[in-house]
């Protein structure tokens, strides 16, 4: 748990500066949520996609099948999708 906590926060700390100085400098402030949507969603997207290309390369070189249950991933990736829409919608709202 230690070990995931550190990688985590490596890998969005570097974020969070670059988005504070994209948000000083931007009077908007559009490139800042864009960073910050923008590389939460990578981080979790590729971790998924990567570990499950792992696991049907190993499944299918051993003659075995993987199969993954969906569970709530719908649900999450909907949220996610109706996220990101409302918010490009308000920033778009307010530039007008």
């Amino acid at each position: 748990v230690t070990a995931i906590t550190l990688v985590a926060m490596g890998t969005s700390l570097p974020d969070t500066f670059a988005s504070k100085t994209a948000a000083i400098q931007d009077k908007t402030a559009d490139s800042s949520i864009g960073n910050v949507t923008g590389s939460n969603a990578v981080n979790v997207f590729l971790g998924i996609g990567l570990a499950w290309a792992i696991a049907a390369v190993y499944h299918s070189l051993n003659g075995g099948h993987f199969i993954v249950e969906a569970g709530s991933l719908a649900s999450s990736v909907t949220m996610f999708i109706l996220g990101s829409v409302v918010t490009i919608g308000l920033l778009q709202w307010r530039r007008y």
